[in-house]
């Protein structure tokens, strides 16, 4: 058992310079069967045939004891079964000695077994919940992107059609608008079809896996029982038979277990990757299997077409208050005329210039956050004919149109920190940083649980078959010696 523990641990090796990081280097450094048995080099690459077969001969250990014990037990048994039928079935004598440490060992082995089997339904169980906590986090990663998405989405859609009376968004942003579009739901879908995808392909074997787990431990139990009960009354039959099924089931039991070590070296590798990427973050990695990464490029396009609908939004918002609100004319003078008065309505502060670039607000300026409530002051009482009949710039209706651009305008604002995350990898390195930090734990423990205790079971199970023979035969020789015993008693007894 130690053994084939110790496969997991690899020798370590110098690793070849690349201009990529190589993920998870030392530890990948195996042996690939595929490769003339020469060590694989390319680090954590779930994708690279080489990766996954060098895992598997790592994890080959409990599999080839597997083929022995099918057939080293098979020919003991044989061999058992042709001895009771053509040696002598009455040997006389017994060891007394030998015959309680079968019993005790019997005990021993039978509680062994079902202690082997509870701590494999316990460790599946956590290492299923720890799995399911996994995925859960992933899918609220993913859902942040979809819903950040979505909402700036939904903000650029609406900045398409703002306008306020003749004054609407200009040509080039308008286009931009349309542009952006189809790039924003391309990386929805991007983050919503991998992470899905990845889900749904995980939970697939984890369910089969949870049965097959489940029902090996409780049939080891199960026939562990039996075979004491079997043993302690001397029913040799059943109990040969009962072997032939423990046969079966330790065969079953060390293949999962051979399962299970590649499946912990392979969550050992991904953490190790993960902590490894998040301290060297690199473009382009294999690690955007598990959360994808979104293209710099797109996000670049996606980022600069957000800022200059952003930028004529709210160039829309202060020409209507430079050429409307704050115009001194007269009725007989302009169409847009209705009797304002009063101080000048200060303008909305446009936190890019017209290259995109940052801004600074001017002292006279106002913001996101203060616009409604300092605006809400230069309202006017208007009559029924629409012109303002008490001081105010800006009519009711005017100031709601207003509004709806400072709402649309900083939507669209608060949007570009999110993309700027996506862009530069802030999303993607917080992501994996705390799966590294808060999930790998587990997942490597309990999946090593899972593997320690099919190790147990199975070789508890295994050594249980064979003192369940052993057992036997002690059983049987005490009876007879003790049956010979008792007639020679009242042979003498009656001379």
């Amino acid at each position: 058992m130690v053994g084939w523990k110790m496969m997991k641990i690899t020798a370590e090796t110098p690793i070849v310079n690349s201009n990529n990081l190589i993920l998870a280097a030392e530890r990948t450094h195996r042996r690939d069967p595929t490769n003339n048995f020469r060590y694989y080099i390319g680090g954590w690459n779930p994708s690279n045939p080489h990766y996954l077969f060098s895992a598997c001969y790592a994890s080959l250990g409990p599999f080839l004891v597997t083929v022995l014990w099918f057939i080293v037990f098979a020919l003991w048994l044989f061999c058992m079964c042709m001895c009771c039928c053509c040696g002598s079935r009455h040997t006389y004598g017994y060891s007394q000695t030998a015959y309680t440490l079968s019993l005790t060992f019997l005990v021993l082995f039978t509680l062994a077994v079902i202690v082997g089997s509870v701590l494999t339904c316990v460790a599946q169980a956590r290492f299923e919940t720890s799995v399911g906590n996994l995925i859960s986090y992933i899918l609220h990663r993913a859902d942040t992107v979809a819903i950040s998405l979505m909402d700036l989405f939904n903000n650029i859609l609406a900045a398409k059609d703002v306008g306020i009376q003749n004054i609407i968004l200009p040509e080039k942003q308008r286009n931009d608008v349309e542009q952006i579009q189809n790039k924003i739901n391309g990386v929805y879908h991007s983050f919503r079809d991998i992470t899905t995808k990845n889900g749904n392909g995980i939970i697939s074997w984890l369910n089969p896996l949870k049965l097959i787990l489940t029902t090996i431990a409780a049939i080891m139990i199960v026939v562990a029982l039996l075979g004491l009960v079997f043993s302690v009354i001397g029913v040799e039959c059943l109990v040969y038979s009962l072997a032939m099924v423990g046969w079966i089931i330790v065969t079953i039991t060390f293949i999962m277990s051979g399962i299970f070590l590649l499946v912990n070296n392979l969550v050992g590798d991904t953490c190790t990757a993960m902590n490894e990427w998040t301290q060297n973050p690199t473009a382009d990695s294999i690690i955007e299997n598990i959360v994808p990464n979104v293209d710099n490029h797109i996000t670049r396009q996606i980022l600069s077409a957000t800022k200059d609908v952003t930028y004529g939004v709210i160039e829309v918002a202060n020409t209507y208050i430079s050429n409307v609100s704050n115009a001194n004319g007269t009725s007989n003078t302009s169409v847009l005329y209705y009797n304002q008065s009063g101080p000048l309505v200060p303008f909305l502060c446009n936190p890019y210039n017209k290259d995109g670039t940052d801004r600074q607000c001017a002292p006279n300026e106002v913001n996101f956050k203060n616009a409604s409530q300092v605006w809400e002051k230069h309202v006017c009482h208007v009559s029924f004919t629409g012109s303002c009949d008490t001081p105010g710039r800006l009519t009711p209706t005017g100031y709601k149109q207003i509004i709806t651009l400072v709402n649309v305008s900083s939507g669209l604002y608060d949007g570009i920190p999110f993309v700027i995350e996506l862009m530069n990898g802030t999303f993607l390195t917080k992501t994996l940083f705390d799966l590294s930090k808060d999930f790998c734990s587990g997942l490597e423990e309990y999946s090593e649980w899972v593997y320690f205790g099919l190790i147990t079971s199975s070789t508890m199970l295994m050594l249980l078959l064979v003192q369940w023979i052993i057992y036997s035969k002690q059983r049987k020789r005490r009876a007879y010696t003790k049956k010979i015993d008792a007639i020679l008693y009242w042979k003498q007894v009656s001379c």
